[in-house]
């Protein structure tokens, strides 16, 4: 059995340097502690499925999910900066001033980033008020608005911040009574899941890996992608959503982990001076990272459960993987 961490676990994106500098930022922020568990107990559980994959935060998909389970807080960017630089040690939803400017009825898609670093505020929590945000535009569209939208990205990071800091993570449930939504072969991002490795031999592809794993093989093969909602991992960014480097979310996911997971000796600052041109081996041999509360970090690209389900790990160094758009399809199966 493969735990599956895609390849855009490290993202190298590419921005106007005028605007943006040209650093890599790793995509998964977090990953809850059960995730790996829960993706390996559902795909036991369920011979029937082509894979399990996690409850994403910023998905295309999940994301209406969570606006109908009420996960999805109303938000809207903090339109000036505050008279005093906040430090980015703060995490918690809590310590935000509530939002105080003019709210539309609908919010403005076009409109730029405010400025800088900046924050995202909460409205009073009302079905209101959320219509006034924008997640009032969320669809169950794999490439709908939130496909692009950098905006609908800030309010599903900052909604999981609060939800994290108030223990209601079970709001991102949803599907039947163990929590199992069946994507009935529609269209579904692939970035962490569970799957056997003789269900890939059944069937290789060599083309548009998240069409294949999440659409055209599955029905194929009559074995439907499964999502297990209870296994939380929070996806930072689609490449169509840069504009979410102009928010604090990234600092907010570092404070987190400073806070709850890494040691006083191994505090995590931002990323800087990393070239966009420069190899994905180059940047995980050179910034180990942790991604979450599970001590996952991208030195680890791939766990492998045994027939027996030890867990063992494989590094970049020494498993032989190739690294790139198609590590999936060619990498494993020459393990």
């Amino acid at each position: 059995m493969y735990i599956k961490i895609d390849d855009d676990i490290v993202s190298l994106l590419r921005y106007d340097s005028n605007t943006f500098p040209s650093w890599n930022y790793p995509q998964k922020v977090f990953v809850d502690d059960d995730a790996v568990p829960r993706l390996v107990h559902s795909l036991l559980a369920h011979p029937e499925a082509y894979a399990v994959a996690s409850n994403l935060i910023n998905s295309p998909v999940t994301h209406w999910l969570h606006y109908h389970t009420e996960a999805i807080l109303p938000y809207l960017p903090e339109p000036t900066a505050p008279p005093a630089v906040y430090a980015e040690t703060q995490w918690r939803a809590s310590k935000l001033p509530s939002y105080n400017g003019s709210v539309s009825s609908v919010f403005n898609f076009s409109a730029p980033a405010p400025y800088a670093n900046h924050r995202w505020l909460p409205l009073p929590r009302t079905s209101h008020n959320l219509l006034k945000t924008p997640i009032a535009n969320a669809s169950y569209d794999a490439w709908g608005t939130a496909w692009d939208s950098w905006a609908m990205a800030a309010q599903q990071h900052y909604s999981f911040f609060e939800n994290l800091e108030n223990l209601e993570l079970d709001r991102y449930w949803a599907g039947n009574s163990a929590g199992i939504w069946n994507m009935q072969f529609y269209h579904y991002n692939i970035n962490f899941m569970a799957i056997w490795g003789r269900t890939v031999i059944a069937r290789p592809f060599y083309y548009d890996d998240e069409k294949a794993m999440s659409e055209m093989v599955p029905k194929e093969l009559g074995m439907p992608l499964l999502v297990d909602t209870h296994a939380i991992v929070s996806h930072y960014a689609f490449g169509k959503q840069p504009e979410l480097l102009s928010t604090d979310v990234l600092a907010r996911y570092r404070a987190y982990a400073n806070e709850k997971v890494c040691s006083s000796k191994n505090q995590k600052t931002k990323l800087v001076g990393l070239s966009a041109d420069a190899g994905i081996h180059d940047y995980w041999a050179g910034s180990p990272w942790i991604i979450g509360v599970g001590f996952y970090s991208i030195t680890t690209s791939l766990l492998v459960f045994s027939s027996s389900n030890r867990l063992r790990s494989i590094s970049p160094s020494s498993s032989g993987l190739t690294y790139g758009s198609n590590v999936f399809q060619y990498g494993l199966l020459r393990w």
